[in-house]
Order: C-alpha cells, then structure tokens, then sequence
C-alpha cells in the first residue's frame, strides 16, 4: 500500500512504524503488562514472554516497501523498533524471572532435603 502512496524516493515506512510501535503497540502492551504484574508474578512473566513472541511474529510480517532498502536491513530496523516497546519493562521483568527462579530453586531443595532428611531417618531406623 505505501508503494501506491508514496514515491520510491521517500522512506515512510520506518517512520511510520516508529509511531505505530510508539502510539498504538507500546499503549496497548504496557496495561496489560501492569495488569498482569499486579495480579500474579508468574502470570506477568507469561505475559512478557508471549507478547514478546506475538511482536516477533508481527516484525517479520510486515512487508517491506521497495523504498525501504535492502531487506535484511530492514528486517533488523523493524525489530529495533519493536523491540524498543520492551526496554520499559526489562528491568522488573529480569527482576521478576530471578525471584521465580530463586522461589522455584528454593522448593525444590527444600522437598530434596526433606525426601534425604526421610531417607536418612528410615536408614538409620531399619540398619541400627
């Protein structure tokens, strides 16, 4: 559709999807990544990670117009772009994905140490 619009001498399409991650995709992400966080820590990881994957799929649909260049490079300009919706969220996701490893971590030594601590019990109880 550019391509009609537009001469080939002007590159509307970055622009364009710089306003379009910044106005419509960054608006419509950050709510709901808020909302998740506030209800459950594990629900807004799931949420980061799915919305991260549906951009992914998004950048790679767009169709690149015969103004925009070589098409590896406009590959990687469109992902820039889309990417830059995430950097708000980066910090408090990484932050959120170390407390669940670590709770997680910790579970799991726990109910190892207990299933050892029963065991060491049974044996000394049975071989003494």
């Amino acid at each position: 559709m550019i391509d009609r619009v537009f001469p080939e001498a002007v590159n509307v399409m970055i622009p364009f999807l710089e306003r379009v991650s910044e106005d419509v995709i960054g608006e419509y992400v950050t709510p709901i990544l808020d909302e998740a966080h506030e209800r459950d820590g594990e629900l807004y990881l799931q949420a980061v990670g799915g919305l991260f994957q549906q951009l992914r799929k998004f950048s790679g649909s767009v169709a690149r117009p015969k103004q925009s260049g070589a098409e590896e490079q406009f590959r990687k300009n469109v992902w820039q772009i889309m990417a830059r919706v995430f950097e708000p969220h980066v910090d408090l996701y990484l932050q959120e994905e170390l407390d669940h490893f670590k709770k997680k971590a910790t579970g799991e030594v726990d109910e190892w140490n207990e299933k050892v601590f029963t065991w060491a019990i049974t044996f000394a109880a049975t071989h003494c």
